[in-house]
Protein backbone atom coordinates (compact mmCIF):
# COMPACT_ATOMS: atom_id res chain seq x y z
CA UNK A 1 0.00 0.00 0.00
CA UNK A 2 1.40 3.39 -1.02
CA UNK A 3 1.08 5.92 1.83
CA UNK A 4 2.74 8.82 0.08
CA UNK A 5 0.50 11.70 -0.92
CA UNK A 6 -0.13 12.37 -4.59
CA UNK A 7 2.10 14.97 -6.15
CA UNK A 8 -0.77 17.46 -6.43
CA UNK A 9 -1.43 17.28 -2.64
CA UNK A 10 2.16 17.90 -1.56
CA UNK A 11 2.99 21.32 -0.20
CA UNK A 12 5.75 23.12 -2.07
CA UNK A 13 9.13 23.16 -0.38
CA UNK A 14 9.78 26.20 1.73
CA UNK A 15 12.46 28.37 0.19
CA UNK A 16 15.42 29.57 2.16
CA UNK A 17 14.86 33.00 0.64
CA UNK A 18 11.51 33.54 2.38
CA UNK A 19 12.82 32.12 5.64
CA UNK A 20 15.91 34.35 5.57
CA UNK A 21 13.91 37.48 4.71
CA UNK A 22 11.41 36.73 7.47
CA UNK A 23 14.08 36.20 10.14
CA UNK A 24 16.05 39.29 9.08
CA UNK A 25 12.92 41.44 9.31
CA UNK A 26 11.81 39.84 12.58
CA UNK A 27 15.17 40.84 14.06
CA UNK A 28 15.18 44.33 12.55
CA UNK A 29 11.57 45.16 13.46
CA UNK A 30 12.03 43.89 17.02
CA UNK A 31 15.14 46.05 17.40
CA UNK A 32 13.34 49.00 15.82
CA UNK A 33 10.47 48.65 18.30
CA UNK A 34 12.99 48.66 21.15
CA UNK A 35 14.73 51.78 19.79
CA UNK A 36 11.42 53.63 19.37
CA UNK A 37 10.39 52.70 22.90
CA UNK A 38 13.75 53.84 24.33
CA UNK A 39 13.60 57.13 22.40
CA UNK A 40 10.10 57.80 23.71
CA UNK A 41 11.13 57.07 27.30
CA UNK A 42 14.26 59.21 27.02
CA UNK A 43 12.37 62.07 25.41
CA UNK A 44 9.66 61.97 28.07
CA UNK A 45 12.07 61.73 31.03
CA UNK A 46 15.08 63.85 30.05
CA UNK A 47 13.67 66.76 28.09
CA UNK A 48 10.39 67.90 29.64
CA UNK A 49 10.23 70.91 31.84
CA UNK A 50 9.65 74.64 31.70
CA UNK A 51 13.22 75.53 30.66
CA UNK A 52 13.17 73.12 27.73
CA UNK A 53 9.71 74.30 26.65
CA UNK A 54 10.83 77.93 26.84
CA UNK A 55 13.92 77.30 24.69
CA UNK A 56 11.86 75.44 22.07
CA UNK A 57 9.24 78.22 22.05
CA UNK A 58 11.90 80.89 21.64
CA UNK A 59 13.55 78.94 18.82
CA UNK A 60 10.20 78.60 17.03
CA UNK A 61 9.51 82.32 17.39
CA UNK A 62 12.74 83.42 15.68
CA UNK A 63 13.07 84.23 12.00
CA UNK A 64 15.84 81.63 11.65
CA UNK A 65 14.46 78.74 9.52
CA UNK A 66 16.88 76.26 11.12
CA UNK A 67 15.69 77.12 14.63
CA UNK A 68 12.05 76.93 13.52
CA UNK A 69 12.67 73.55 11.90
CA UNK A 70 14.39 72.23 15.06
CA UNK A 71 11.54 73.50 17.25
CA UNK A 72 8.94 71.84 15.03
CA UNK A 73 10.89 68.57 15.16
CA UNK A 74 10.65 68.59 18.97
CA UNK A 75 6.89 69.10 18.66
CA UNK A 76 6.60 66.16 16.26
CA UNK A 77 9.11 63.85 17.94
CA UNK A 78 6.61 61.88 20.08
CA UNK A 79 4.44 61.31 17.01
CA UNK A 80 7.42 60.23 14.92
CA UNK A 81 8.63 57.71 17.50
CA UNK A 82 5.07 56.48 18.03
CA UNK A 83 4.65 55.96 14.29
CA UNK A 84 8.03 54.23 14.18
CA UNK A 85 6.91 51.87 16.95
CA UNK A 86 3.59 51.15 15.21
CA UNK A 87 5.18 50.46 11.82
CA UNK A 88 7.80 48.26 13.48
CA UNK A 89 5.08 46.28 15.28
CA UNK A 90 3.12 45.80 12.04
CA UNK A 91 6.34 44.75 10.30
CA UNK A 92 7.05 42.26 13.09
CA UNK A 93 3.58 40.74 12.67
CA UNK A 94 3.98 40.60 8.88
CA UNK A 95 7.44 39.02 9.23
CA UNK A 96 6.18 36.32 11.56
CA UNK A 97 3.31 35.67 9.16
CA UNK A 98 5.81 35.53 6.29
CA UNK A 99 7.81 32.93 8.20
CA UNK A 100 4.60 30.92 8.71
CA UNK A 101 3.85 31.26 4.97
CA UNK A 102 0.56 33.13 5.39
CA UNK A 103 -0.48 34.87 2.17
CA UNK A 104 -1.98 37.95 3.86
CA UNK A 105 1.40 38.46 5.57
CA UNK A 106 3.22 38.22 2.23
CA UNK A 107 0.93 40.88 0.75
CA UNK A 108 1.29 43.09 3.83
CA UNK A 109 5.06 42.65 3.77
CA UNK A 110 5.17 43.69 0.10
CA UNK A 111 3.06 46.77 0.91
CA UNK A 112 5.43 47.65 3.76
CA UNK A 113 8.43 47.34 1.43
CA UNK A 114 6.77 49.68 -1.09
CA UNK A 115 5.95 52.10 1.74
CA UNK A 116 9.56 51.88 2.90
CA UNK A 117 10.87 52.85 -0.54
CA UNK A 118 8.51 55.85 -0.64
CA UNK A 119 9.56 56.78 2.92
CA UNK A 120 13.26 56.57 2.00
CA UNK A 121 12.81 58.81 -1.02
CA UNK A 122 10.92 61.35 1.13
CA UNK A 123 13.66 61.08 3.76
CA UNK A 124 16.27 61.70 1.09
CA UNK A 125 14.44 64.85 0.01
CA UNK A 126 14.28 66.00 3.64
CA UNK A 127 17.97 65.23 4.14
CA UNK A 128 18.92 67.20 1.03
CA UNK A 129 16.78 70.13 2.25
CA UNK A 130 18.43 70.10 5.68
CA UNK A 131 21.91 69.97 4.15
CA UNK A 132 21.08 72.92 1.92
CA UNK A 133 19.99 74.91 5.01
CA UNK A 134 23.31 74.47 6.81
CA UNK A 135 25.27 77.69 6.77
CA UNK A 136 28.72 77.87 5.31
CA UNK A 137 31.01 77.67 8.31
CA UNK A 138 34.49 79.07 7.81
CA UNK A 139 36.92 76.22 8.36
CA UNK A 140 39.41 76.35 11.19
CA UNK A 141 43.08 76.04 10.43
CA UNK A 142 43.80 72.48 9.33
CA UNK A 143 40.13 71.40 9.40
CA UNK A 144 38.67 69.81 6.29
CA UNK A 145 36.22 71.97 4.34
CA UNK A 146 32.62 71.51 5.44
CA UNK A 147 31.35 71.78 1.87
CA UNK A 148 33.23 68.64 0.85
CA UNK A 149 31.85 66.73 3.83
CA UNK A 150 28.30 67.82 3.02
CA UNK A 151 28.81 66.85 -0.62
CA UNK A 152 29.98 63.37 0.41
CA UNK A 153 26.99 63.04 2.77
CA UNK A 154 24.58 64.08 0.02
CA UNK A 155 26.04 61.60 -2.45
CA UNK A 156 26.06 58.84 0.20
CA UNK A 157 22.39 59.55 0.94
CA UNK A 158 21.47 59.19 -2.72
CA UNK A 159 23.55 56.01 -3.14
CA UNK A 160 22.09 54.38 -0.01
CA UNK A 161 18.53 55.31 -0.98
CA UNK A 162 19.00 53.83 -4.45
CA UNK A 163 20.66 50.70 -3.03
CA UNK A 164 17.78 50.06 -0.61
CA UNK A 165 15.19 50.80 -3.30
CA UNK A 166 16.85 48.27 -5.62
CA UNK A 167 17.19 45.69 -2.81
CA UNK A 168 13.56 46.09 -1.73
CA UNK A 169 12.44 45.98 -5.35
CA UNK A 170 14.32 42.72 -5.82
CA UNK A 171 12.75 41.25 -2.66
CA UNK A 172 9.29 42.31 -3.88
CA UNK A 173 9.98 40.73 -7.29
CA UNK A 174 10.95 37.45 -5.60
CA UNK A 175 7.92 37.54 -3.27
CA UNK A 176 5.52 37.85 -6.21
CA UNK A 177 7.24 35.14 -8.27
CA UNK A 178 5.10 32.05 -8.92
CA UNK A 179 7.54 29.75 -7.08
CA UNK A 180 7.34 31.82 -3.89
CA UNK A 181 3.59 32.46 -4.17
CA UNK A 182 3.08 28.67 -4.33
CA UNK A 183 4.60 28.37 -0.81
CA UNK A 184 1.86 30.46 0.80
CA UNK A 185 -1.49 29.26 2.12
Amino acid sequence: MNTSAPLADRAPAQSGFVTAVAWIWISMSGLSMLVALMQTILFRTLLPGPNFERVVAEAGATQDPQAQFAASMFDWFPWITGLMFLVSAVTLVASIGLLRRLNWARLLFIALLVLSVVWQVAGLALQQTIFSMLPAVPPEAGAPPVEQFLHVMRVAGVVLTLAFAVLFGWIIKRLVSPAVVAEFK
